[in-house]
């Protein structure tokens, strides 16, 4: 080279460079945009997933302690029928009145213990059988008759 000239050769190079790594470098650019919005687009979707995730979570916990809440409330529930039933008992079978379910056709179900000291019959031997049985032979007529009529209605009170 002489003196007073300048080497153009590197800005040739250089513009030769330009003009081959111009396109590639727009094209790391528009790669990396595109990358940047698949990565927000995958980290959108995680964020979707894991609200989903939670919310169902959350949803089964819910129905869980309802159902446990449910349970503890029918287990309290009986527990209440059962000591009401066992005082009830306790004050038919230990009184002195004598106490008698019958069926629709006068069949006795069940009878109070207090039947064996009040009228010196067994209460298990006279299941199954009509309760006019129990009725001295003279008054059978009449307790048929009142039988009847609280058969009718539905119910009976207490008869002497």
């Amino acid at each position: 080279m002489r003196r007073g000239q300048v080497d153009t050769a590197p800005l040739e190079n250089a513009s030769r460079v330009a003009a081959t790594f111009g396109p590639l470098s727009d094209y790391l650019v528009q790669a990396s945009a595109h990358e940047s919005a698949d990565a927000a687009s995958a980290l959108r979707s995680v964020r979707t997933g894991s609200a989903l995730v939670l919310l169902s979570a959350g949803l089964l916990i819910g129905l869980l302690e309802w159902r446990s809440r449910r349970r503890r409330a029918l287990v309290e529930r009986v527990q209440v029928v059962a000591a009401n039933e066992r005082r009830f008992r306790a004050l038919i079978n230990n009184g002195d009145d004598v106490v008698i379910v019958t069926d629709r056709n006068g069949v006795i179900e069940e009878m109070s213990d207090s039947v064996t000291h009040v009228l010196g019959v067994s209460a298990q031997g006279r299941l199954g059988r009509k309760v006019t049985e129990l009725v001295h032979p003279d008054e059978k007529v009449a307790a048929e008759a009142e039988l009847a009529r609280a058969l009718s209605a539905g119910s009976a009170g207490p008869s002497e």
